[in-house]
């Protein structure tokens, strides 16, 4: 399963550019202020020779059978690994041992390897049953998953959390995203919004054949809301053990402490305390029929979509897995959220193919 490098910038590029001015509006273009083109590298990127695409192990072990009426059922547990994803490592900031000393490159602070992370890896595990039954005038299709996933491996060099909090590694939640980089941990927001991972996913559909060219069809999906991910407290100073909050280098220059930051796990682990967004259930209905014309074919149809007018929020605010924001998720014990499901709706289509 191929999977795209999301190259983080390394600078910034500039095209040529001509500007041409007619000042006393003859026609005739007398100034021309030409803009050359230029390259600017950003210093504190660096790309690593051996960068490579990521790629997935996978192991998949199933078993299908075919049941009398017209009826099968498939059995399936797969275990899925998402290796070498792109990564962000820290490579100039000097550390003895839970406290920031300074830079080895003092002109430049925090200098990141474009690399892939070897470090750790997401795991997914899914047990996959399917049931269909292919008739004459009807046709069915179900399925369930139930799915777990976890990070595996520890954390990348230099991450601030391996130094604040090293044992709150384990996540079996809202775990990220496999695409784009993966960069310091005690950055809040990075994890807020994780929708690749179901707890459990139930999807159902159907369509009848009725007399009179009649044919209706319904579809049911209920999926567990997602993770909002690492849940984080604030404090209200840094803690001094891992140094002050500026520090003086060889050259004079004050640099920011890294691990000066007032954000904690609020947890043991990062899997621990995460909320999760409302399920989220839609049903839909269609109801169609055709009328044979002399020259073609009418075909009028009514579909109503989430017929229960369930409304349940998808995504989390800014800071909705932060215990001490205005956006948490569960301020007040009231769930609070965005990117709420459609309502309720209905169309009425026509159409005519000759």
């Amino acid at each position: 399963m191929p999977q795209a490098v999301l190259i983080a910038s390394i600078g910034s590029t500039r095209q040529a550019q001509s500007d041409s001015y007619d000042n006393d509006l003859d026609g005739v273009c007398e100034n021309v202020v030409v803009i050359p083109p230029s390259t600017a590298l950003d210093q504190s990127r660096q790309i690593d020779p051996r960068l490579h695409r990521p790629f997935v192990t996978e192991a998949v072990i199933g078993y299908g059978h075919q049941l009398p009426g017209r009826v099968s059922l498939d059995v399936r547990f797969l275990r899925r690994e998402y290796r070498d994803r792109a990564a962000l490592v820290e490579v100039n900031g000097i550390y003895d041992g839970v406290a920031f000393k300074g830079y080895r490159n003092e002109a430049l602070n925090d200098i990141h390897l474009i690399t892939n992370n070897t470090h750790n890896w997401f795991v997914y595990s899914g047990l996959e049953l399917s049931v269909a039954r292919r008739g004459r005038t009807v046709q069915m299709l179900g399925g369930y998953t139930r799915g777990w996933q976890h990070i595996a491996g520890t954390w990348q060099p230099n991450d601030p959390a391996s130094f604040i909090q090293p044992a709150a590694f384990p996540n079996d939640k809202g775990i990220g995203t496999w695409r784009g980089f993966t960069a310091g941990s005690l950055a809040y927001s990075s994890d807020a919004r994780n929708p690749s991972w179901q707890k459990h996913v139930i999807r159902a559909g159907a369509s009848v054949s009725l007399p009179w060219s009649l044919t209706t069809a319904t579809s049911f999906t209920r999926l567990s809301g997602p993770y909002s991910g690492p849940v984080y407290t604030t404090l209200a100073a840094p803690d001094p053990r891992f140094g002050p909050p500026m520090v003086t280098l060889s050259n004079g220059r004050r640099v920011p402490n890294p691990l000066a930051t007032t954000y904690r796990f609020a947890y043991g682990t990062r899997g621990q305390g995460q909320v999760q967004a409302p399920t989220m259930v839609v049903w839909n209905v269609s109801l169609q029929r055709d009328w044979p014309l002399a020259r073609g074919r009418l075909r009028i149809g009514l579909d109503l979509f989430n017929v229960t007018n369930h409304g349940a929020d998808q995504q989390f605010l800014d800071g909705g897995n932060v215990l001490t924001s205005a956006n948490y998720a569960l301020k007040g014990g009231t769930w609070q959220g965005q990117n709420r499901q459609a309502p309720r709706t209905g169309q009425v289509t026509a159409r005519y193919s000759f």
